[in-house]
């Protein structure tokens, strides 16, 4: 995915070199860049939240389908605005206006809400994972793999409260297991112990 939008990738499926780019840096909320003399730091006003409002074109993007880096970032671009053409200013105002603000954020479990003046698509920029489960008013939906990585889901217009919960997959069906395991372990072990004064005395006799 980073590759395609022009990262370098300097260890397979582990490390990407971020590269700063006019409109990654707003999809991806990129808000402060250390400017090549380290000492200065500077504000990205058009960074965007975690996840806002897209258009539903976004479900078609295909980053891979592009050799040129460049024409990939532009159509991420366009497939999130729905626009022909882009407008750089003019877009980030647009999309600013359905942001998600974030009202708790943690490693498995972010809140949030959003008004949305159509429907659409919520777009994040979290990875695709099955782990993920998405609430929207409480109610669960359908996470989406959109872009080829990033998570997302369909979303009305009005305003509503969000729930992105993670959990790691198997981790119910692997508790399971390894109670019962543990159960079986203290049985046997009990089982064991109580049978050797009999055994000590079958010696004796």
């Amino acid at each position: 995915f980073f590759k395609n939008l022009g990262m370098e990738i300097y260890a397979k499926n582990v490390s990407v070199y971020y590269k700063s780019y006019d409109l990654i840096d707003s999809i991806f909320g990129i808000r402060h860049f250390i400017e090549e003399d380290r000492t200065t730091i500077t504000e990205n006003p058009d960074a965007l939240s975690l996840a806002f409002l897209s258009d539903r074109k976004i479900l078609d993007y295909l980053p891979s389908s592009y050799d040129d880096p460049q024409k990939a970032q532009q159509e991420f671009w366009k497939s999130l605005t729905g626009k022909s053409d882009i407008d750089k200013k003019a877009d980030v105002a647009m999309l600013k206006k359905g942001e998600m603000s974030v009202t708790n954020f943690d490693t498995d479990l972010i809140k949030g809400t959003v008004s949305c003046n159509s429907d659409g698509i919520l777009f994040t920029t979290i990875p695709y994972d099955e782990g993920w489960q998405f609430f929207i008013d409480g109610e669960k939906t359908e996470v989406i793999k959109c872009a080829e990585y990033l998570a997302c889901c369909e979303i009305t217009a009005g305003e509503h409260e969000i729930t992105m919960k993670y959990t790691v997959p198997g981790i119910k069906t692997g508790s399971a297991i390894s109670l019962i395991c543990l159960s079986v372990f203290i049985f046997i072990t009990f089982r064991t112990e109580s049978l050797i004064p009999q055994r000590k005395k079958e010696v004796k006799k």
